[in-house]
């Protein structure tokens, strides 16, 4: 079956590899999907680290980054927000074994759309 995911192959496999992922466990084991698409936003924050050439800070944890970015303009408020959100179900995923079709498959969608901005912003500017 095709991923929704497909498009982000080229330039960025391993984010591919998570959607495909997710998109298979949505059903069947949401909380495994839930921790994939945490892994999405996880990536996306370290990648413009990585690109950007963005100091890592003292304290390294992904709310810290995620906050960083948006303080310094990387991200907008909607992205901040959408990154949180994975951030967090992740979390409760892995800490709590939480597990919900229904959240899986809206933040599914908040993935996908980063992951859309993400490849415009640093991959095929191109994109549509």
């Amino acid at each position: 079956m095709p991923s929704n995911f497909e498009f982000l192959e080229k330039d960025f496999s391993i984010l591919a590899n998570f959607g495909k992922m997710a998109e298979k466990y949505c059903y069947s084991d949401s909380n495994s999907c839930l921790m994939k698409l945490g892994m999405i936003g996880e990536t996306i924050v370290n990648l413009i680290f990585a690109y950007d050439r963005i100091p890592l800070p003292y304290e390294n944890t992904a709310a810290i980054k995620i906050d960083i970015l948006y303080r310094e303009g990387q991200i907008d408020k909607d992205l901040c927000d959408i990154l949180h959100a994975l951030r967090k179900a992740r979390n409760k995923a892995v800490h709590e074994n939480y597990s919900s079709v229904s959240d899986a498959k809206t933040l599914m969608q908040m993935a996908y759309s980063l992951c859309e901005w993400f490849m415009q912003a640093y991959g095929d500017w191109t994109y549509e």
